[in-house]
């Protein structure tokens, strides 16, 4: 099952909205004015592609052509040729059984992909369904610049040197239910902080839209203490993902 959203990103890249011939050893690339889309793709021979789009300010970054998986959240480990090393949760787009694979950190992922070099995916111990891929990234990456800056985040980030923090997030299904009162979103912001003597320290917006949305969360989590105490997590990054609703307010 392919997600709508890797469908879009192919239709950019085949259907004639002005996708451009790029320098071979560069992303695939396209965008539609129209529909605010703008796109990077590397297609692989085994029908497998790196998606990294911008949608009205929205970006994503998605592998598709993965084995399925029954889980809610998928850990990957990844390694690349230069020794770099990275552990990212990625969620099955559309849901359990998906082949695409998007993930909550979407900037982190597409600044990885830059510099060439063999990519290397190994699903961390417990994931019933293991699996393992490699990919050769392509060595030019001005067209997935392209995509980062369409969707106002930076070119490089010194966090994306640091670990990540070594646990994950419980993932409640109910929470992403409909809540009584809770209305329209009305600012969704991304937020990353980093890990001092079990509290988190440091936090920054990385990303909000609209602008100011975040700024109140960041403060109130400067200080907090880690819920699950871990000697390993210092000096590690954390990243969290918040979007802010309007009250219903019953008459």
């Amino acid at each position: 099952m392919k997600s709508a959203l890797w469908a879009a990103a192919a239709a950019v890249l085949t259907m004639g909205q002005a996708p451009e011939a790029p320098d071979a050893d560069d992303w695939e690339f396209g965008e539609d004015p129209s529909r605010k889309l703008t796109v990077a793709m590397a297609r692989y021979d085994g029908g497998q592609a790196l998606i990294v789009q911008c949608v009205d300010g929205e970006l994503k970054t998605m592998i598709s052509g993965l084995p399925a998986t029954t889980r809610r959240l998928r850990v990957i480990e990844w390694e690349r040729a230069d020794g770099r090393r990275d552990r990212q949760s990625w969620f099955p787009e559309g849901g359990p059984g998906s082949t695409v694979f998007g993930t909550y950190t979407p900037a982190r992922a597409a600044r990885f992909f830059k510099g060439g070099g063999q990519l290397t995916l190994r699903s961390a111990g417990g994931d019933p369904a293991s699996m393992e891929a490699s990919f050769d990234l392509p060595p030019a990456s001005a067209n997935l610049d392209r995509v980062l800056t369409a969707c106002g985040r930076p070119l490089q980030d010194e966090r994306d040197s640091l670990p990540r923090t070594p646990f994950e997030v419980d993932w409640d299904e109910a929470a992403a239910e409909p809540r009584p009162g809770r209305g329209r979103s009305v600012g969704v912001a991304e937020i990353s902080c980093i890990v001092r003597q079990e509290r988190f320290r440091e936090c920054r917006v990385d990303y909000a839209r609209p602008p100011r949305a975040g700024r109140d969360a960041a403060r109130q989590l400067e200080g907090d203490r880690l819920q699950q105490p871990d000697p390993a997590a210092e000096g590690t990054v954390s990243y969290m993902n918040i979007e802010t609703f309007e009250d219903i307010i019953a008459m």
